[in-house]
């Protein structure tokens, strides 16, 4: 999607805009508007210090020196790289060099920003301080970022507008929040019995989508005992429907424990998938 909506590829039907322009035919006036940061593409050059890398860009873009060195500046102070301008590109560490993709991104001061996977493989720290900083640009400059990523994080942390697209086609446009406020939640329970999910189905109502067999692991909740064996199941479903599906899994099952918990953004998502 991105690729189309940044001019690289053509959409093979239907119709691309970005402010106005077809993207595919890639005007100079356009391409002096967008910037594309592929996280696992570098357009930097490895072999120069970043400093030169972006004057390069400045001279490509045409930008004033003044204006040139007061981006840099900007940019730079907020990413906190700039004991790192002077450095080659290769000797930085992976979130030092995509904090300089950004910059390179950004020196034109674009009005779409399109960015895909822009935290994958960095660490925590790393990860927070790009969300951060793209939150603060947003915030200064009004530009608008599209994001495409497998990270909810980023979803949950950056996006005011979610859209989620199965083989071509949308099937949620709306914001992160109402993605997980439908009055839903996740029911955990522990039972001496060990059922498949058709047969919790079968007793619950529910169906198969709705419940998941969890083995030992993250989702596991604190305080279970750890020498219990038995299978963590979550269902997800109203709140309002809590008491009566408790009622039906207790006419077959026994219950060794319970408990209630938010669905998480991933779960949610998943479920759309299924």
């Amino acid at each position: 999607m991105l690729k189309i909506l940044s001019g690289l590829i053509a959409p093979t039907s239907g119709e691309a805009r970005v402010l106005g322009f077809d993207p595919f035919q890639r005007p100079i006036e356009f391409r002096r508007k967008i910037a594309l940061v592929m996280g696992q593409k570098a357009q930097l050059w490895w072999d120069l210090p970043a400093v030169d890398a972006f004057d390069l860009l400045r001279a490509i873009y045409d930008i004033p020196t003044p204006i040139y060195k007061e981006r840099l500046h900007t940019l730079a102070t907020l990413l906190d790289v700039t004991k790192h301008l002077n450095t080659q590109i290769r000797r930085l560490s992976l979130g030092e060099r995509m904090k300089m993709e950004l910059i390179g991104a950004l020196i034109h001061w674009p009005n779409v920003i399109f960015l895909d996977e822009p935290t994958i493989g960095l660490d925590i720290l790393a990860a927070h301080k790009l969300r951060e900083f793209l939150k603060e640009f947003n915030r200064l400059e009004k530009a608008t970022i599209i994001l495409t990523s497998h990270n909810m994080e980023d979803i949950e942390k950056l996006c005011s507008r979610v859209l989620i697209m199965r083989t071509g086609e949308i099937i949620y446009d709306g914001t992160a929040n109402g993605l997980t406020e439908k009055g839903e939640c996740r029911l955990r329970v522990r039972l001496m019995q060990s059922p498949t999910v058709d047969e919790l189905a079968h007793v619950t109502g529910l169906a198969p989508s709705a419940i998941f067999l969890q083995n030992k692991g993250p989702e596991a909740a604190a305080g279970d005992d750890d020498e219990d064996d038995h299978k963590p199941i979550f269902f997800t479903l109203k709140y309002d429907n809590i008491v009566a599906i408790l009622q039906k899994i207790m006419t077959t099952y026994t219950i060794i424990n319970m408990g209630i918990e938010e669905p998480s953004l991933e779960n949610v998502i998943q479920r759309l998938f299924q």
